[in-house]
């Protein structure tokens, strides 16, 4: 952690920013590519890459250097958001399930709420039982016959997921950069 006072100024404006384009309708913040938008309005995700799952995992990341009382109803709103949201077709780390089970993870541990835990618990359960069903795991634009070993949109993001379930207390969050 450095203590130059720039880094937070910077990080500051980049909240106030995520905060003046926060939907309160979609209870989300908007995906502003060009190609997210839908009859010229912007979409929304929820996922680590965009949306309400990684604004989430960024606050609770933050949490020890800004903790006031908008970055957590912005980690509530995003925790309401994830978790309707939380079983869908991808399974990856980066824009599926398995990252929405991450900031659930990452939310038990820095909040102390257990039924956050039984929830990615639970999402993760069955993710492992539909990848059973179906014979493999759902990645972005890829048939369930394909092997995709890769972190982020793959099976080894998805397996150290499992493992930090497991043992959260020694494995870091690879999506916060820990």
């Amino acid at each position: 952690m450095t203590q130059n006072k720039a880094y937070l100024e910077a990080a500051c404006e980049g909240i106030a920013y995520e905060q003046s384009v926060f939907s309160p309708v979609a209870a989300n913040w908007p995906d502003l590519r060009d190609f997210a938008q839908q009859n010229g309005q912007p979409g929304f995700m929820v996922s680590w890459c965009h949306g309400a799952t990684g604004i989430g995992l960024a606050r609770l990341g933050g949490l020890s250097i800004l903790a006031t009382d908008e970055i957590y109803q912005d980690v509530e709103v995003a925790l309401q958001t994830t978790q309707k949201h939380s079983l869908q077709d991808a399974d990856c780390v980066c824009c599926g399930n398995f990252g929405r089970i991450e900031m659930l993870l990452v939310a038990a541990e820095k909040l102390s709420r257990s039924e956050l835990r039984e929830a990615a618990e639970k999402r993760a359960a069955w993710g492992v039982l539909r990848a059973e069903q179906v014979g493999g795991y759902q990645f972005p634009n890829l048939p369930n016959s394909v092997f995709s070993p890769s972190f982020f949109q793959g099976t080894s993001g998805i397996g150290y997921e499992l493992l930090r379930l497991a043992h959260s207390e020694v494995l870091p969050s690879l999506l916060l950069w820990e």
